[in-house]
């Protein structure tokens, strides 16, 4: 099977949806899938990848069909005709590899879709965002029409979790949504540590990923303040790289809660499980997590996580088992979890072996790389038949979504 793969991005940073598109299509091809790539721009961190596996690669300019909320009308339309325009040369590249299935990484893109749809292929569309609630963003179309178009140009739609799941599959035809959870990879063994000050404190948190407002740094730096007045020596690690005007507003609150020599700023790194390895818990503090993949990340390496109890973070983190769960933007209670550990570190370290237990018979690498490969054939069994209603996959009466990763 020839799969085309469309993705969101080409950006030097590798985020977490490239980091996926990179391990499906790894996985797929230990299964004897042929993987072809798309990339909007040249160079990047997906381009690289894609070249190091000696993968047929091409570079079609192409735009985001969300944007962002004060976004003109004539900016939104223009956008639109250049998705048509790009669509084509999309379309011709597609055909030229002779590739059986399209695959579009994340609901960001559209372009994928509408040349698959061009070609009469099946069409699988991966969803990795609410868009809304996690990135602040919207459709140029709007949300309802966008996901109806999202149906109509699918033939299979997958999830990455129930919460995202939930959310598109109220306008779709039942069935054909599936939720399947990220795989991820364990951690390879390794000594390294990291030492940011010259004393490691007495609880060790970190917080991984972009410095915005929806990933609630700003929720860690305050719960901090409250555990230093308390009297408590805790160090805060923040991964990750922002805008400065974000980042300002971070160490700005440090210093006026009299943090600043508690929270150690680390920037972007390739390689984040050695700052997991040096932690006593790791804090997800997200507005709306479409997976969580920090959150994943963190259980792997035996970590404890504090998370919010919004989008598909609950769906890992189960409550007293595998972590703590809170609401966004009640650092009050974000510091009395924190504190809850570190008056009880034997239940701490017992949430961290039950959340790496969970971690690596859930979202393993072998049972992701099954449901992707039964969602492909799916795809490519109902386009040849043309199936829809006539033939229906299992669903969930209630949600209509098909659960791959609960099975």
């Amino acid at each position: 099977m020839k799969v085309c793969f469309v993705s969101i991005t080409n950006d030097n940073a590798f985020w977490g949806a490239d980091r996926s598109l990179i391990d499906t299509i790894d996985v797929l091809r230990e299964r004897g899938v042929e993987p072809f790539v798309i990339v909007p721009r040249q160079g990047g961190a997906v381009g690289k990848e894609v070249e190091a596996r000696n993968l047929p690669l091409t570079v079609i300019a192409y735009r985001w069909w969300v944007v962002h909320v004060g976004m003109s009308t004539f900016k939104r339309l223009y956008r639109m005709a250049h998705s048509v325009v790009a669509t084509l040369r999309l379309a011709w590249q597609i055909r030229r590899w002779g590739c059986d299935v399209v695959y579009t990484n994340t609901a960001a893109i559209c372009v994928g879709a509408m040349a698959a749809r061009l070609l009469g292929l099946p069409h699988v569309w991966h969803v990795r965002e609410f868009v809304g609630d996690d990135h602040g963003l919207c459709f140029v179309l709007g949300e309802g029409r966008s996901i109806r178009l999202i149906d109509r140009w699918s033939d299979v739609v997958i999830a990455n979790s129930r919460a995202v799941g939930e959310k598109f599959a109220r306008a779709m035809v039942p069935g054909k949504m599936h939720v399947i959870h990220n795989m991820m990879r364990s951690p390879a063994p390794s000594a390294e540590s990291v030492t940011v000050s010259p004393q490691k404190s007495n609880f060790r948190c970190v917080i991984s990923g972009r410095l915005s407002e929806s990933k609630g740094q700003v929720d860690a730096v305050r719960a901090l303040g409250m555990l230093r007045q308390q009297g408590l020596d805790v160090e805060l690690l923040i991964v990750g790289e922002g805008k400065k005007k974000y980042v300002e507003l971070v160490e700005s609150l440090a210093g006026e809660l009299n943090v600043t020599d508690r929270v150690h700023f680390i920037g972007y790194v390739t390689d984040v499980f050695p700052f997991y390895r040096s932690a006593d818990a790791v804090l997800v503090c997200s507005k709306c997590e479409a997976f969580g993949r920090v959150t994943a990340e963190a259980m792997l390496c035996g970590k404890p996580v504090v998370g919010t109890n919004t989008g598909g973070t609950p769906e890992l983190v189960q409550e007293n088992i595998t972590g703590l769960l809170y609401t966004p933007g009640d650092a009050e209670t974000l510091a009395s979890h924190i504190r809850q550990l570190i008056d009880r570190p034997d239940w701490t370290k017992e949430m961290g072996n039950n959340g790496e237990r969970w971690a690596r018979e859930n979202l393993s690498p072998e049972r992701y790389a099954g449901r992707i490969l039964e969602a492909l054939t799916i795809a490519v069994a109902s386009r040849s038949r043309h199936a829809t209603p006539d033939h229906p996959v299992a669903i969930r009466p209630s949600t209509g979504i098909q659960s791959m990763s609960e099975r």
